[in-house]
């Protein structure tokens, strides 16, 4: 945290970079430099937040900028909401307006080669990564209840990308540990009739079959104990 100090000189620098829609791998390295800074500062972020979350959300918007770096904006916004926990209220609205145009976009997209899969998935991940982020920052400041409204959303989609046989291994990791987060943020039964679908047990089981040692299978088995507290 000793950089904030420096951030103010920096930070020009850094805006420039996150507005040159034309070397967008700049731009893209620009917007993962933003969540290291975040995670970084932790709360100490919230001074920058309304410059970082103005550009990342005109660079969302934006027809020039290569769709490769947007879902990476999707996770920055999860980035953002985990340093500063409820202070990210600001922006609640707007984020959840925007994660579910990607979610729509998401589901919208047919399958017809391996590159149109392949971003879905990069789209996806970005979605479940930004709703992770955002519900361990409310819960960490006990605003959980913030984000209770968008569960039924926010389920609705990942029941669909269930469905989906294109999903990749990361976005059913993605979807595991949201699930986990979510059953973790209101473990007193007020989502439990979401929790108890079937196809939320089967991705778990799913989750919990990967080899052993691998991150997939060590996150289904946290995830199926918050399962289990938050439904019994």
């Amino acid at each position: 945290s000793d950089f904030t100090r420096y951030l103010d000189s920096f930070s020009p620098f850094l805006y420039n970079a996150l507005q040159n829609h034309e070397e967008y791998q700049l731009c893209s390295i620009s917007i993962g430099l933003i969540g290291d800074i975040c995670r970084s500062l932790g709360q100490d972020a919230a001074q920058h937040c309304d410059q970082f979350m103005t550009i990342l959300l005109q660079n969302l918007e934006s027809n020039v900028l290569h769709r490769d770096v947007k879902p990476g904006i999707l996770s920055c916004f999860g980035d953002i909401a985990l340093a500063i926990g409820g202070r990210f209220e600001t922006y609640l609205e707007v984020t959840f307006r925007v994660l579910m145009s990607a979610c729509n976009l998401s589901a919208g997209t047919q399958a017809v080669d391996f590159d149109t899969i392949d971003y879905n998935n990069q789209l996806r991940v970005g979605i479940f990564e930004a709703f992770v982020g955002i519900t361990q920052g409310f819960k960490s400041d006990g605003k959980a209840q913030l984000i209770l409204s968008q569960v039924q959303s926010i389920i609705g989609f990942m029941n669909f990308v269930y469905n989906d046989q294109t999903r990749s291994d990361d976005v059913t990791k993605g979807m595991i540990g949201l699930l986990g987060d979510l059953a973790d943020a209101f473990p007193g039964g007020e989502i439990r009739e979401y929790l108890r679908a079937d196809w939320i047990q089967a991705l778990i089981r799913e989750g919990r079959s990967s080899a052993r040692g691998t991150s997939l299978r060590v996150i289904s088995r946290w995830a199926r104990d918050m399962v289990k507290q938050a439904t019994a």
